[in-house]
């Protein structure tokens, strides 16, 4: 199974990661962790700050 952000998912994602990055996440910038639920009427998207434990739901529910 393949999950896929929108172009409007990926700019809340990005606008996201420069409010949360505050320390340093390695090399591969582990500090965020990325949450697809499958649901009857589509899949919710969700990325969680390591750090700050602060969570934003990227899926836009009017689309649906």
């Amino acid at each position: 199974m393949e999950f896929v952000l929108t172009k409007e998912e990926q700019e809340k994602a990005n606008a996201f990661h420069k409010k949360c990055r505050k320390k340093y996440a390695g090399a591969i910038g582990g500090a965020f962790t990325y949450s697809f639920t499958p649901t009857s009427m589509g899949v919710i998207a969700s990325v969680e700050c390591g750090f700050c434990k602060e969570k934003l739901v990227l899926t836009d529910f009017n689309d649906w």
